[in-house]
Parts: C-alpha cells; structure tokens; sequence
C-alpha cells in the first residue's frame, strides 16, 4: 500500500514559493529600472558621441603611416613625459645646473648671442605662465607626453617658412576641448574671440592661430594632426582610407633608415629622424660644402675622406640616456664622389675588425685622449693625406724624394710604403706633458724646437715584410740631409728595443721623428717618450695602465663588428687640457684689423688732414714716403689697440668651448662605407 503523505504544518503553508505571484512586482520594477538605466546609457552615449566624440573608439596605429613619403623632414619621439620634470623643466636638468660645464656655457658669448636674437629666457617664463593660467591642461599629459611627430617640406631659404604638420597622441581632454571648439557657446566662455570654422572633410580650421597664418586640425581617435598647410591634413585622411599605402612608414627609406634600427624594446628612449639633404640645399640655394677642401690643414684632410655635398638622405635614431648614442645612413650621390674616396668606401674590410681595435687599445697608454683606426688601402690612405697639404708644401715634397734619386716624386714613396704594410692602420694622439729634458742632444737633452704645445702622436702599421720596412728605414738615415734631419740617434726603449730618432725642428713641437719596429708593428711618431710608454703599456700586466682598462672605452666599443672601416674614440677631458694649452696660439693673429680696408681709409684720413692740396692727385714722393710713414705708424697703433682688446675676448671664448668637453667623458665613432651609402654608429657620453 502507497505510504500517506505526511500532513503539512501550518508554519510550512507560510513558505513563499518561487515564483510565485507576491514576488512578480518586484522582478517587473527590477527590469524596467534596467531598461530605464540602458536607454538613458544609450542615449548618453549617443548624445556625447554625437557631440563630442566616440568614449570608445580606440588608439590610432603608427604615426608614419599618416606622414607622405614625400616630406623633407621627419622627426618622432615617443613618451616624450619622461624627459621632463614639469615642462618645460628636463628631467635631470638640476644635475645638469651643479655641472660646472653648465655655468660656463651661459656664461659664454655664443649662449649670450643666442639670449640676445631669440630671448630664450623671456620667452620661457612666458611659456611657463601660460601654462599656469591654464591649471585644467597639462602639456605633457594632455598633448606632446605620449608620442609626437613633426613633418614638412622645405619651401626656400627661409626654414622658417617651411611648410610643416604636427602629429600628437592626445588625452581625453584634448579631444573634449577640439569637439568643444565647434560650439560658440563653449568657445566664448573658454577661449572667447577665437574665430574656429569647419574646413573641409569636417576638419578645424583656427583662423590666425598659427603666427597669423590659419591652423587646420583633424584628428582620428586618439591621433591629432595639426597644420598651417591644409595639404597635409587631407593627406593625412587620404592615407587612412588608403591604409598607408603611399606613407613615410611603407616607404623603403623609412625600412632601411630607421626602422632596421629600433631597439625593439617597449620602453626605449628614442628619437627618430629623417632629413633630405639634397632637398635641403636645393631649398637654400647652395651645396653643403664641408669640410671646405681650401680651409685648413685638419679641414682639407676631412675633405678627402667625406663631402656632405654627396649625402642625398639622412635617417636613423637617437637613443638617449645619460648620452647621446646615434644610429646613423648617408645615402649618398656616388657621381659626386671623387676617385680616391670612391676608392677607399669600396674598399670594405673582411678581417675581424673589433679584434684590431681591441689590439690598437692593448697598447694605447691609458692618457690617450684619441685613437683612431681604420681598414683599407693604406697607400690610398696616406695620399688622401698628403693631398690636403698645400700646393707648395706638395711641391716641396715632391722634390726632395725626386732629388734622392730612388723616386720619381712622393707619390711613389707612399705606393713603396703601402706594399710594405698591411691593410689598416692606427693613430694614437697624447698630451705632450712629458718633463722636459735639458742638456745636449747626446747627454739625453731633448732636441731643438719650436716650443709649439703640439700634442705627442704615433702611427701604427702592421707589416707585411719587415726586410723591407727595414731598407725604407735605411733610406731615410742616408738620405737625411734632404729631409731637414740635423741629426739621428738610436735609443734604447721598453723591452730591450731600439728607436731611431730623426730630429728636425720642422717638427712642431717636438723637434723630432721616432720610428720604431716591435714585432710585426711598425710605429711613427714624433716622440719617443711616447713610443717607450705605448711599449710598456704593451708588455705591462699592471692593470689601469692601458686604455683597453678604460671602462668609457669599453662601453664605447660594444657594437665592433667585421664591416666596419673606421673606428675612431675621443676622451672629452683628456682633450680639454690638450685644447687649453694650444688655445693661446690659436689666438695669435686672430684679431688683426683688416689692412686692405684701413690703410686706405687711414692713408685718405692723413692726407686731408697734412695735404689737402693733392688730394685726388698724384703725390710728390717725400709727401708720399711722409703719408706712408704715418700710416705705417697708425696700423701698429691700430694692431696693438685690437690685440689687446680683442685677443682676450677670442681667448676666453676658445675657453669656455673647451670647458664644454670636460662634460663629456667619451665619445666615438663607427663607420661603414660602400660608394652608395655611410652606415655611421656615434655614442656621446654625457656627465650630469
């Protein structure tokens, strides 16, 4: 028989039961409270994107996708926040005030001519309270914090007038404050006066923004592009709907200059750039003629290795951080190379060049302020060299080696001499600050010269046959006397080698010409004070002695390679002290009047003032003799007046430039060449 159900309490009768009529109420004002909520969201949402903009819409891509292929000029850099304390303060610059370098730079006169045309300081207090005015708006926050981009085209001589646009990742507020521009009611009350219009493709145009010219604005998303050239704004919308086809980003110079040399890493402090060189010349009507090939020595030397009137595009980036390191192509017009140069850029080592540097800094005495080192045709090097001397100096040259008898000129001297070494060669540069020796040459004394505070530098060669090196050696001692050599000597030097000293006080500074073989090394240099250190430094196992130790030029040499054709290392210190004992010469003669335009005022002056009679007439010869002793006597007086006056002046700001490298604890330079293009590496460090 079925169980009987059991009876129900009357507590239990109580229970609600789900779903049932009592709760129904609740439910229903449930839902359209939810209802209500969604259509006033919705309509909330409808209103401000209809309005304003799109809460929801999301970032742009990449800036160069937006930029035309065909600008002059680019320029980029991302989290642009992090370089400042508070625009437009760097991050870092209080360290940078505590620098002595820092004072000595706005104390000069080339900082004093840039307060005096631009009004730097005025105009930054200008910009800072601006800034004050506006609490609600932060630059860097707001604007330019996040990632920037300026792009343009030049258009004449004045840059000023290029044409340019700007490109920013702005806030929410920044796009609140554009959509609010559109509105009269809201631009009277925030910026009352300003005249806002609707350009076209519903773009912003600010009349007379910009310097008096109308700013056009657009933006995408998160992505403002500004612009006194509507061109470039609707550019900018063209390439979105094209998405980049015909762009700077999928362009194959951007590839191949800038973004092959992203560090890859999310956080990198970078700055991008592009800059078209011959656009550039063409815009300011001239070539980039540097180094001038008719200015000095050091001027003509750099003319026979590099013409900037050859680049056609520059791109790379900048990474920054406690320096500057640079990442740098020349694209370059090979059919304004000359022969030698074309040369020697196609002359691309093979052997492992960081091991060669390495090995130059293993004997480089740790005072070393520079070391240079490159592969190549080393015949092809040293007539690059020769042929910056002047036209006599070469002349000169030529005859004493055609004198000899052995060569037909110094040409055939250098080819001698490069079949007798390998292909590369060092160059090591010292501050002469070794004690001077007196006495005569014989007793030890240092040989006659000049006193000129010439720094102490060697060559290095490896040889390929040291028989040889060894009749080029002999050469010299029996041909001497036509070479302006008094004397020579052999010394004994580190090691248990000898030196042969070849004195001459054509030499600057020295007096002298040291040639020493170590090895399978050859140097040349014009102390053997410095050969005898390079040599202990060599052998030594001190550590600290050599610049190898050096933990700047470690840091300096990270990214060595095998195709590479120079490298070149600078102690920024080291050579200030260097650069301050020349400086006084450097002055010397500096600051003479311009006698082809003052003796003939002088000489006009004079003879108005004694003779005014023959004035615009022939003189009888003693008023001539009589007018020219006066104005002889008046250039000295006019000379001794400039020199005394302006020869301090010209001293203390070589000085003060000088000052500016004790900031600079290294620098260096890797280079890369084919007759197409320069692959360039630079690191500038910096003290703070």
């Amino acid at each position: 028989m079925p169980r009987p159900s059991p009876a129900i309490s009357p507590s239990a009768s109580r229970v609600p039961v789900r779903g049932a009529p009592s709760d129904r109420p609740r439910r229903r004002r449930g839902r359209i409270l939810l209802l209500v909520l969604g259509v006033l969201g919705f309509t909330a949402y409808f209103t401000f994107s209809t309005f304003f903009f799109n809460p929801f819409e999301g970032t742009f891509g990449r800036i160069e996708f937006v930029v035309p292929a065909t600008v002059d000029f680019f320029v980029r850099k991302a989290d642009l926040a992090r370089d400042f304390e508070g625009f437009p303060r760097p991050r870092g610059f209080g360290d940078l005030e505590r620098n002595p370098v820092w004072p000595a730079f706005l104390e000069s006169e080339e900082y004093g001519g840039l307060e005096r045309r631009h009004a730097i300081r005025d105009r930054l207090a200008n910009l800072e309270g601006a800034l004050a005015r506006v609490p609600q708006f932060d630059a860097m926050r707001d604007l330019v914090g996040r990632e920037v981009a300026i792009a343009g085209t030049f258009r004449g001589p004045d840059l000023a007038q290029a044409s340019a646009a700007f490109y920013a990742r702005v806030s929410w507020r920044m796009k609140l404050a554009l959509a609010g521009l559109r509105y009269g009611w809201i631009r009277d009350r925030v910026v009352p006066g300003l005249d806002v219009r609707t350009g076209e493709g519903n773009t912003l145009v600010l009349a007379g923004a910009a310097g008096g010219r109308d700013l056009h604005l657009a933006r995408d998303r998160d992505l403002l592009v500004a612009s006194t050239d509507p061109a470039f704004v609707r550019a900018a919308r063209d390439l979105v709907v094209k998405r980049g086809e015909g762009s700077l980003g999928l362009s194959a110079k951007f590839h191949d200059g800038i973004e092959v040399r992203r560090s890859g890493t999310p956080d990198a402090d970078e700055v991008e750039f592009f800059l078209d060189a011959s656009g550039l010349s063409r815009a300011l009507g001239r070539p980039f003629a540097w180094p001038p090939a008719s200015g000095s020595l050091g001027e003509r030397l750099g003319a026979s290795f590099f013409s900037a009137a050859s680049v056609r595009e520059t791109s790379g980036v900048a990474r920054l951080g406690g320096g500057l390191e640079l990442h740098l192509r020349l694209d370059l017009n090979s059919d304004l190379l000359g022969p030698l140069t074309k040369k020697l850029y196609a002359a691309m080592p093979k052997a492992e060049f960081a091991r060669d540097v390495t090995g130059l800094a293993a004997m480089a005495p740790r005072k070393t302020f520079l070391l240079a080192f490159a592969r190549g045709s080393v015949g092809d090097l040293l007539k690059a060299g020769f042929a910056s001397l002047d036209r006599d100096q070469q002349r000169l040259v030529h005859d004493r080696f055609k004198g000899t008898g052995k060569f037909a000129d110094a040409t055939a001297f250098l080819e001698e001499l490069a079949s007798v070494v390998k292909d590369r060669a060092g160059f090591l540069l010292r501050r002469n600050d070794y004690p001077r020796r007196g006495g005569s040459v014989r007793e030890g004394g240092d040989p006659k010269n000049d006193g000129y505070p010439a720094p102490c530098w060697t060559l290095v060669f490896w040889m390929r046959n040291r028989e040889k090196a060894r009749e080029i050696l002999d050469f010299f001692l029996v041909q001497r006397t036509r070479f302006a050599v008094e004397e020579t000597f052999t010394i004994p030097v580190e090691g248990g080698h000898q030196a042969w000293e070849f004195h001459s006080p054509q030499v600057p500074g020295t007096g002298e010409i040291a040639v020493l073989t170590a090895g399978e090394i050859l140097f040349v240099g014009n102390s053997p004070k410095f050969l005898d250190e390079i040599l202990k430094a060599w052998v030594g196992r001190e550590p600290g002695r050599k610049l190898l130790d050096d933990p700047e030029f470690e840091a300096s040499t990270r990214d060595l390679g095998a195709a590479l054709n120079a490298f070149v290392y600078a102690n920024g210190p080291l050579w200030a002290e260097n650069l301050r004992e020349l400086a006084p010469r450097w002055v010397e003669g500096g600051s003479l009047p311009d006698y082809d335009v003052e003796r003939p005022k002088a000489k006009a002056r004079i003879l108005r003032e004694r003779h005014p009679k023959f004035v615009g007439k022939n003189l009888p010869k003693e008023v001539e003799d009589e007018v020219e002793r006066l104005v002889d006597a008046e250039m000295e007086a006019l000379t001794a007046r400039e020199k005394s006056t302006q020869e301090p002046k010209l001293l203390s700001t070589y000085l003060d430039r000088i000052r500016w490298l004790e900031g600079i604890p290294s620098v260096s330079f890797l280079v890369s060449t084919d007759p197409r293009r320069i692959e360039a590496g630079a690191r500038v460090r910096v003290r703070w």
